[in-house]
C-alpha cells in the first residue's frame, strides 16, 4: 500500500505543484484475501471481513489515508456454505456476499447455481464483462 500511497503523491504533487496538500490525497485500501486463515482469525467465526488503520503506541491519533481489510474467505464459506445452499440467505441484492460465493466456489455447477443465479444483477455475460 506504500507505493500507492507514493504514486498517488507523486502524480498529484507534479499536477498542483506548490499548491499541493496532504489533503488533497484519497484514501488507499488494501484489501487482502485469505484462502487458508490461521486460528486467530477463527476466534471470530461470525467475522469474515476484518478492517484496521494504523496505531500508535501512544495517545497519538492521525487520519492516515490508508485503511485495511482483510477478508478470509475460508470463514465466510464456513459461516454462509450452509444458509447459501439451503436458501436460509438471499444473496439477490448484496453484491459482496455474490462475489465472494463465487471466490469460494469449488464447482462449476455451484458457480451458475450459487452466484450468476443467485445474485440477479449478474448474468453470464455481465459477470465476464465484471471480472475485466
Amino acid at each position: 500500500s506504500s507505493d500507492l500511497v507514493l504514486r498517488q503523491y507523486s502524480k498529484l504533487k507534479s499536477e498542483l505543484g506548490s499548491s499541493f496538500n496532504y489533503s488533497n490525497m484519497n484514501k488507499i485500501y488494501t484489501i487482502v484475501l485469505y484462502e487458508k486463515t490461521t486460528a486467530a482469525f477463527h476466534k471470530y467465526p461470525d467475522t469474515f471481513i476484518h478492517s484496521g488503520k494504523p496505531k500508535f503506541d501512544c495517545d497519538l491519533e492521525l487520519d492516515l489515508i490508508q485503511e485495511y481489510y482483510l477478508i478470509a474467505l475460508d470463514i465466510f464459506e464456513e459461516f454462509f456454505y450452509d444458509k447459501l445452499h439451503n436458501n436460509e440467505t438471499d444473496i439477490s441484492d448484496d453484491r459482496l456476499v455474490g462475489w465472494l460465493s463465487f471466490l469460494t466456489t469449488s464447482s462449476i455447477d455451484d458457480v451458475s447455481k450459487n452466484y450468476i443465479l443467485g445474485y440477479r444483477r449478474f448474468t453470464k455475460k455481465s459477470l465476464i464483462i465484471e471480472m475485466m
